[in-house]
């Protein structure tokens, strides 16, 4: 089950950013419950989701 490390409302829809556990590739970038990107890098996900989501 993933768990949410982040999420925020913007213009076009809810942005989370999740931990998927120990499957691979681990965090993923949900918008509006769909996956857009994906990578077992936490920290490129975390600036990933800051800048590019608002």
């Amino acid at each position: 089950m993933a768990i949410t490390i982040r999420a925020k409302r913007v213009s076009y829809g809810l942005v989370e950013l999740k931990d998927n556990g120990p499957s691979s590739p681990r965090y993923a970038i949900y918008v509006n419950g769909q996956i857009k990107e994906i990578s077992d890098n936490l920290d490129f996900m975390i600036q990933t989701f800051d800048q590019k989501y608002y």
